[in-house]
């Protein structure tokens, strides 16, 4: 506990600490992730990280970020907002990380910069003011290119950022990272981008859980099976990489100018904000109310909606009767195929197989279901079994062809089997009816007619209904008036 309370007091922002946010801060992390309570308390004193900071000029641009607002970011610094527990998609990408790394490696060559990791363990020789992080992977390539690397798996919790935001987010991480690396007095880097693990989700959730269990002895065999995966560099299947353009010039609220300038200054203010204990202010909307007017449209609109809803919900009953009344008239024919009596609509009949009744039904006469199987034209991905993929990419084996799914049982395979052995193949047999509108021109044509003859009269309907509603609530307190005098002229009951 002694370590923690000097950790704590040396915090450039100490002073503006309150003591109860304190003591709730440190009760809240002790009793939920005691092992890291010194690592975060590092986290208040060190700056912005890149994540941050990318949250700091997004909301200085008015833009949302991904951990909440400037405001959230100087009071979680004050200790006034617990800090956010790590959630799964978050420790997929810190998990992750590393095995992306040696994929690279292995895929691309090259090598990390292990004297730029070794100098962001150091104070910096020229001070960023409320700058702080650690780079994800400086990559000294195979072409002699220095690039700086940050590594980004789906789903690692920053999804709430989409198209331009994403991307100056990005761009925001890379570049503090590299005005850290100058400030480190490192050789500068040639390229700035981020490497998108493409793999599906059910994959790295597995490499995650294995590493997760089995810790760094699993991962050079995560990483042998990863590079089996992306070698052949296919969308989906691959590691993306998206290059960023070192320090452009950006809007920055109607004014062009240096990202690099926009990152040093917006830190600087928030973190000069951290250690005067003030936190920025919102700047918050007025409030607007509905005026009568739109109150009236909307509560037409509401029950002009409602109305449509009834007539669609109607429709489709009705929809649905006629549909069951066709198969009903089908339900006992033996006949398959098309059974349409007239050219708008598909009324097809067929013959379906219990897959496992079927299967269930063969064993018990000792038949080898293997050769009734249909025959297959080719394999699409639906015929592979990804959990056994998983499996077996864990034996790192080559031949694929054991985790073919089976091929559904051919019906005429199936009956002439069953019938071979005396059995009614009729047991594993079910027909079907299935109604669809035509897609012919001259269907559309009569449908397109029928819509437009049935639209005026089902709006001529509602129109009617509203009057006759509107002149029954007119009519009402008259009514009631007249039943209250009737009430009150009648003669008591006795016993």
């Amino acid at each position: 506990m002694n370590a923690v309370v000097e950790q704590l007091k040396q915090l450039p922002q100490f002073r503006r600490i309150e003591p109860s946010d304190a003591k709730a801060w440190l009760e809240h992390v002790i009793q939920r992730d005691p092992k890291r309570v010194l690592w975060l308390l590092g986290r208040l004193g060190a700056g912005f990280g890149g994540s941050e900071v990318g949250t700091l000029v997004l909301d200085a641009m008015g833009r949302p970020g991904v951990f909440g607002s400037a405001a959230e970011l100087v009071n979680e610094k004050l200790m006034r907002v617990m800090p956010s527990p790590s959630n799964h998609y978050m420790r997929k990408g810190i998990i992750l990380e590393e095995a992306v790394q040696r994929a690279t490696l292995r895929l691309y060559g090259g090598e990390v910069d292990e004297s730029v990791l070794q100098s962001f363990r150091e104070p910096p020789n020229e001070g960023l003011f409320g700058l702080g992080g650690n780079p994800d992977f400086p990559w000294l390539r195979r072409d002699g290119v220095r690039a700086l690397v940050d590594i980004k798996v789906p789903g690692a919790g920053e999804d709430k950022l989409t198209g331009e935001n994403k991307q100056l987010h990005y761009g925001i991480q890379l570049h503090v990272y590299n005005l850290l690396n100058t400030a480190y007095g490192n050789e500068p880097f040639d390229r700035l981008m981020n490497i998108h693990l493409e793999l599906p989700p059910a994959i790295t959730d597995a490499y995650m859980e294995r590493l997760s269990k089995g810790g760094r002895a699993e991962l050079p065999a995560v990483v042998d099976e990863m590079v089996q995966l992306l070698k052949y560099d296919r969308p989906g299947m691959r590691l993306h990489m998206n290059e960023h353009p070192i320090n452009p010039e950006i809007d920055f609220n109607g004014q062009m100018r240096p990202l690099n300038d926009v990152i040093q200054e917006v830190a600087a203010v928030n973190w000069q904000a951290v250690l005067d204990g003030n936190v920025p202010e919102l700047h918050r909307r007025a409030d607007v109310s509905m005026t009568d007017e739109q109150r009236e449209a909307l509560a037409e609109c509401e029950r002009e909606l409602t109305e449509l809803q009834a007539v669609s919900k109607a429709t489709e009953g009705l929809m649905s009767q006629v549909q069951e009344r066709m198969r009903a008239i089908t339900d006992h024919l033996t006949e398959t195929g098309n059974l349409q009596q007239t050219p708008h609509q598909n009324i097809k009949r067929s013959r379906v197989l219990n897959q496992d009744d079927a299967l269930q039904l063969l064993q018990r006469y000792n038949i080898d279901p293997e050769p009734l199987r249909a025959e297959r034209k080719s394999l699409g991905v639906n015929a592979y079994d990804t959990l056994a993929m998983v499996d077996y990419l864990k034996d790192k084996e080559v031949d694929i062809s054991p985790f073919i799914r089976p091929a559904a049982l051919d019906t005429n395979r199936v009956i002439e089997a069953l019938e071979d052995h005396g059995e009614n193949p009729a047991r594993v047999l079910r027909y079907e009816t299935s109604v669809n509108l035509s897609r012919k021109k001259v269907t559309g044509e009569l449908v397109n007619r029928l819509t437009e003859r049935f639209t005026p009269a089902i709006a001529s309907t509602l129109q009617t209904h509203r009057a006759s509603e509107q002149q029954a609530e007119t009519e009402q307190p008259s009514a009631e008036k007249d039943e209250a005098q009737a009430r009150s002229t009648a003669p008591a009951l006795t016993r």
